[in-house]
């Protein structure tokens, strides 16, 4: 099942719409999904090579997720259990969700406990 242009947007929104959430640009352009000022989804769309969304995984899932077709080690950020999946990966929108999800939950858990609770409103 390949992962189409309206799916990559329908990710997009998804990520946007998660508490604490920011987007900015990188790397020729490429959206950046950050909470805290970390990073935790990278879309990228290069002429030369296929799309991909890169995202912080699970270090427990790390190994499962790289044997999936499709999800490989991301480059440059796979030391620290970032994982890219392409667009003909066997995943679909709703388990991309849940990946995204749980790559913004990770990061926002290691932020500082005033900045974490500043973003989920918890007291």
């Amino acid at each position: 099942m390949a992962l189409t242009a309206t799916d990559w947007a329908a990710l997009a929104d998804h990520c946007r719409a998660l508490p604490g959430t920011t987007e900015d640009r990188k790397w020729d352009d490429h959206p950046v999904f950050s909470v805290g000022g970390k990073m935790y989804v990278i879309l990228s769309h290069e002429p030369e090579q296929a799309d991909r969304v890169s995202l912080a995984a699970d270090p427990e899932r790390f190994l499962e997720l790289t044997d999936v077709p499709g999800i490989t080690p991301a480059p440059y950020l796979a030391r620290y259990q970032w994982v890219a999946v392409a667009a003909d990966a066997a995943i679909g929108l709703a388990a991309l969700r849940d990946l995204a999800d749980a790559a913004h939950a990770r990061v926002l858990a290691k932020l500082p406990a005033a900045k974490r609770r500043a973003i989920t409103g918890d007291a």
